[in-house]
């Protein structure tokens, strides 16, 4: 399956939940011993022997988990600002309400964890931040959202690395996001399974995949050293964009089946991060027409392509353009990926059509990526770009940035480079 949300951040540089079913789980059936004669005994057929659960049954179980993210929002620019208030207003109870009265079922949390750690070993996170983020994630799950927490802005451990590095070049900042990471697991152990984590947003622009690969192993086995069932998303490195979700290491996802899979999309760049006047010469302010649909429908084939033969549940954690290009051509462009060309995922769900998550920024600062459908959005307690009132509402599927699609297959067997 994959799901999509998408996020903006200052520092971006480039149904609800349906019954579990055909889990084919066979239970033994001991039928009381019964006299017979020698003859009918020898025609009757030979006991039945318990039958083993599917292979995928574990992994159908995490396209349910995907299902019931169902829509999704953004909470961007709050808690992964250098310090809370710095890019917006602090994180208020209320926005959890609003998001829940619009109708979504996520909210993906981005947290910045440097400002709030120590630079010297143990590498202690402050315990008032891990209470906050703690107390913004209660505030989010006693909505019955579910609600992603991830590692966010951590500029000081990615860009220490180059996309040519096989090995990452400095252990000791290694070991400062491994301790992160183990202390987060831990304050979190006993929460719902409806909190999910995210290993590290958007390491591929400066790591490779041998190093991102790392990464994800080392960390994975950190979080199930406290959260031996909690759903984890990864991605992979080396490659940004729709391609980052190929170079997932096989054998992270083959071992544990409760491992999402997450890319973003911006594509194309010059579109979605317009600036006037930069002059740049590539620089675009419209976007349509069947040249460019096409060339978005060949991306997200390519992603239906590798979630259909890993089987593996894919979020789309990011997409859409800034407030600076042609307000239509934006409109037009969040509508086609939203509605129409997430579509292709819906052909391998069990249910008739895609389960599609949208997101936007809560920021003030920032141009939503956000597509208004029925029912409309309530007014949130955050000042919030004008462009999100002009954004078109289309009559059909929910508002929708992203998508879900089922993968049947099992993954194959493929070692890490």
């Amino acid at each position: 399956m994959t799901s999509i949300i998408n996020n903006f951040d200052n520092n971006h540089s480039d149904e609800n939940n349906e019954a579990a079913v055909l889990r084919g789980v066979a239970e033994a059936v001991e039928t009381p011993a019964v006299a017979v004669g020698a003859a009918d005994a020898a025609l009757q057929p030979p006991p039945q022997q318990p039958s083993e659960p599917p292979p995928h049954s574990a992994r159908e179980e995490s396209f349910d988990y995907v299902r019931r993210m169902g829509r999704g929002i953004n909470l961007g620019n709050g808690l992964s600002a250098p310090q809370e208030g710095d890019w917006q207003p602090a994180v208020d109870e209320s926005y959890f309400d609003d998001v829940a009265a619009a109708g979504f079922t996520s909210v993906r949390i981005p947290v910045r964890w440097d400002q709030h750690t120590t630079a010297e070993a143990p590498y202690t996170v402050d315990p008032e931040w891990l209470a906050r983020v703690a107390q913004v994630a209660q505030w989010a799950l006693s909505r019955g959202l579910v609600t992603i927490l991830n590692a966010h802005g951590e500029h000081w451990l990615i860009q220490e690395c180059s996309l040519d590095m096989e090995v990452y070049p400095r252990p000791e900042l290694e070991a400062r996001f491994h301790a992160i990471w183990r202390q987060v697991a831990v304050h979190f152990s006993e929460y719902p399974d409806d909190l999910c984590f995210e290993i590290l947003n958007e390491p591929y622009f400066c790591m490779s995949k041998p190093v991102v690969d790392k990464i994800n192993r080392d960390v994975l086995a950190i979080i199930r050293e406290s959260n031996p069932d909690r759903y984890v998303l990864a991605t992979g490195g080396g490659k940004k964009s729709y391609e980052s979700i190929s170079q997932l290491c096989q054998s992270l996802f083959e071992s544990d089946p409760k491992v999402l899979g997450w890319f973003h999309y911006y594509n194309p760049f010059p579109f979605t991060k317009f600036t006037p006047g930069s002059g740049k010469p590539n620089a675009r302010h419209t976007w349509g027409g069947a040249k460019d649909e096409a060339l978005v429908r060949h991306h997200f084939d390519e992603v239906k392509a590798w979630s259909d033969a890993n089987g593996v549940p894919v979020l789309l954690g990011e997409f859409g353009a800034n407030g600076t290009c042609e307000q239509a051509s934006r409109e037009k462009y969040h509508s086609f990926i939203a509605r129409g060309e997430l579509k292709v995922f819906s052909t391998l769900l069990r249910t008739p059509t895609a389960t599609l998550t949208a997101s936007l920024s809560l920021s003030p600062s920032l141009s939503l990526s956000f597509v208004l459908s029925t029912p409309p959005l309530p007014t949130l307690r955050v000042p919030l770009h004008q462009s999100l009132l002009q954004l078109p509402s289309a009559a059909g599927s929910p508002s929708q940035c992203g998508a879900t699609a089922s993968a049947r297959m099992r993954p194959r067997r493929s070692p890490c480079t």
